[in-house]
């Protein structure tokens, strides 16, 4: 299933809308994750679905609430060995970003205060 992209009202901020925020599966990952963490402040504030499926669309590439310049960045960094950042809402509307350093050592689940 192909990804669509819909500009948010009043900014430069997108949502992603192909995969309707449920994990596609082990196939689709575009990237190996390291070691995974959650911060304090994700674990008390997210449920272990709403974790799980952020992960799931951060490996498959769905990056999430994400200015059009940092989605980019993104399919660079893939091909580049570089940071990958994404932003998503829980069902609740939470805001919470997942972080994949450059060696994809570590993969990290947290809120932006914490970040």
């Amino acid at each position: 299933m192909a990804m669509t992209r819909e500009k948010q009202e009043g900014g430069d901020e997108y949502r992603s809308s192909g995969a309707e925020h449920r994990p596609t599966g082990i196939s689709s990952v575009r990237f190996h994750p390291g070691n995974l963490k959650v911060s304090r402040g994700a674990m008390n504030a997210l449920t272990p679905e709403d974790r799980a499926n952020g992960m799931a669309r951060h490996l498959n590439g769905d990056w999430g609430e994400v200015s059009e310049e940092r989605w980019r960045a993104n399919e660079d960094a893939l091909k580049q060995g570089l940071p990958l950042l994404s932003s998503y809402q829980d069902r609740q509307g939470t805001r919470f970003s997942i972080f994949t350093d450059r060696d994809r050592s570590w993969t990290t689940v947290l809120l932006p205060a914490e970040f």
